[in-house]
């Protein structure tokens, strides 16, 4: 297994969010490789939780989250690059040029969008199943999703619930991760996200308002609506970030089952 990631350059904040998350990662992938070759095979692997898993399912999940996160930070870079473009021209333009600014959303920028979107959500989804793994859920495997593993795993028939699981639950119920889950959705199973170009005029601070990829407020419903004025690729650096944070916080917590 291999231990030496390529960094993906995304800025400072994200890169030291992916630097600590590859700490944790790599944690684990030592304890791997310390187990000996020809116990592999039909090893699993005990642990502190009194549970037993497959080696080498886990060691595929493993690498799957990180295979994911890096091409959701590919198509991040792309967002990036086409919003600071965006922003530039502005930037460098007659004020009011932004008015007949008439350049489409390109369908690379939907399918980056499209990309983002699945592999973050499908690198929570594939990190529910380690937790899976090493704390024997008994979820039947067609329900090992990220929010039914969290739901089980703060359910108060438990006993003991760890913090970090009553955090997470409270954030798919009704903080980021549930309006993350409904952009998700929306790709996965109805549609893509177009996002949209726009403009106001602010009386208050008598400046014009400008949004290069406004999101829609809920892809669901239709007209869509943009009151909200959510930037694409603002949303986007902040769920990858806290998408990022969570898995690195999923692997510490394998690393002290291990």
């Amino acid at each position: 297994m291999e231990e030496d990631i390529k960094r993906i350059e995304l800025g400072p904040e994200i890169e030291k969010s992916f630097d600590n998350m590859i700490l944790e990662y790599n944690n684990i992938v030592t304890f791997l490789n310390e187990i000996p070759e020809e116990k592999r095979i039909f090893k699993r692997i005990q642990t502190k939780a009194g549970t037993s898993f497959d080696f080498w399912a886990f060691a595929h999940r493993i690498n799957a989250i990180l295979y994911k996160l890096i091409y959701a930070g590919r198509s991040l870079e792309y967002l990036q690059k086409a919003y600071n473009d965006r922003l530039n021209s502005f930037d460098n333009a007659h004020p009011f040029k932004i008015l007949t600014d008439e350049r489409p959303i390109s369908e690379d920028l939907v399918f980056h969008t499209d990309v983002l979107f699945s592999f973050t959500s499908s690198a929570l989804d594939i990190s529910s199943w380690i937790l899976h793994m090493t704390l024997g859920t008994n979820l039947p495997e067609n329900r090992v999703k990220f929010d039914k593993v969290i739901e089980f795993l703060a359910s108060s028939k438990r006993g003991s619930v760890d913090p970090l699981f009553t955090k997470l639950k409270s954030e798919i119920d009704k903080g980021w991760l549930s309006e993350f889950d409904s952009y998700r959705d929306y790709v996965t199973h109805y549609s893509y996200i177009l996002p949209k170009r726009g403009f106001r005029w602010t009386a208050e601070s008598r400046m014009i308002e400008v949004t290069f990829f406004m999101l829609p407020d809920n892809p669901k419903i239709f007209p869509q609506k943009y009151d909200k004025r959510k930037e694409l690729v603002p949303y986007c650096n902040d769920v990858y970030i806290k998408s990022i944070n969570v898995i690195r916080d999923i692997f510490k917590f394998t690393n002290g089952l291990l």
